[in-house]
């Protein structure tokens, strides 16, 4: 699994799918990606649970509790690099570059400025005899535009990621390909006094890929943040755009010279520290629901549980309230134990009675 790990954090990488593609283009690039990424989901993965009343309701009701990133303990959890020094600066470029694109536009039949006296004192300056990027320096100075962007800059270097900020971003769960690891018995399900479930998202997709809501990748684990600064000096160009030139008519001309890559949106959630994480083999399930900013949710697990594990310490009554609930959803059952027969510190699974 490392080997598609690796590979697939390529792909990734080199994948972009832009906010202007047509939506052939966009089910094509989609597509690619899930080549690679569906014939290498597991057959199973885990999830360890503690013994409390989210976990429980989550296995009666049949769904799969989500929260936002700033609910985990990690603080580098969906926490991404951005170089604000150069965001600043390539803020600068582009909003040169989209005022000549402007005038040019302007004087070759495609007018896009609604601001009348705009519009004459920039043919006042081509009748002068003023050049394109003169016109443009002379316009930029109108809007105060450097101390916009640096007021930009301070903004960054004093927020959180917006990935681990409620507004705008994915709930996630988490899931690991190993039931047997004592770390995550230890760590996730109490001390082993939990229990973990088994899912089968082999048919996550079942064919549906335009419904990007629900999506399930590998984290990747590296040693160092992802950097984004490339996607978010779009994504505060476009902001910055929409806020100070509402006298252009420019958001086809600003989407078509600076595209958004959608996949920002999902790659940011699985870059996590390789030296303290790797041992996972974690897998994360994304949801999107824009209009629930609540930290935490629940989403249907659309028959996807498959089995129940219990932990080596469990105690008699949990495992007895957790037996009659298998039976009612007709899961597998079995018990983890540690092995006794050998001199290996390892788990080993028996079935359960």
């Amino acid at each position: 699994m490392s080997d598609f790990r690796n590979f697939f954090r390529q792909h990734l990488e080199d994948c972009k799918i832009p906010s202007n593609a047509s939506s052939a283009e966009t089910l094509k690039l989609w597509k690619s990606l899930y080549n690679v990424l569906l014939p290498n989901i597991p057959k199973q993965l885990f999830r360890y649970r503690s013994i409390n009343e989210y976990s429980l309701a989550d296995l009666k009701n049949g769904t799969i509790s989500v929260c936002h990133a700033n609910q985990f303990p990690d603080k580098y959890d969906s926490y991404v690099f951005i170089d604000s020094n150069r965001v600043q600066k390539e803020l600068e470029n582009g909003i040169k570059n989209i005022f000549k694109n402007i005038i040019y536009a302007h004087f070759h039949g495609m007018p896009i400025i609604k601001d009348d006296q705009m519009v004459v004192e920039i043919r006042q300056y081509k009748e002068n005899g003023y050049t394109d990027e003169q016109i443009t320096e002379i316009l930029l100075g109108s809007v105060n535009y450097s101390k916009k962007i640096y007021e930009i800059k301070k903004q960054l270097k004093n927020k959180e990621p917006h990935f681990r900020n409620p507004h705008n971003s994915a709930k996630i769960a988490c899931f690991t390909e190993s039931v047997i690891s004592k770390f995550m018995w230890d760590h996730y399900a109490k001390g082993y006094t939990g229990f973990a479930l088994e899912y089968d998202f082999r048919t996550i997709k079942e064919s549906n890929y335009n419904n990007h809501t629900i999506e399930l990748f590998p984290v990747i684990y590296s040693e160092e943040k992802l950097d984004v600064t490339e996607e978010e000096e779009i994504i505060y160009f476009h902001d910055y755009i929409n806020r100070n030139m509402l006298d252009i008519s420019i958001l086809e001309l600003l989407n078509k010279l600076y595209p958004i890559n959608q996949l920002y949106w999902f790659k940011s959630y699985l870059y996590k520290d390789k030296n303290e994480y790797e041992h996972e083999f974690e897998w994360r399930l994304l949801s999107y629901d824009l209009d629930d900013e609540n930290d935490y949710a629940e989403i249907p697990d659309n028959n996807s549980l498959k089995a129940i594990y219990y932990g080596p310490d469990i105690a008699t009554e949990d495992k007895e309230m957790l037996h009659d609930i298998a039976l009612k959803k007709e899961l597998k059952e079995y018990d983890v134990n540690l092995d006794n027969d050998s001199r290996k510190y390892s788990l080993k699974i028996v079935p359960f009675r």
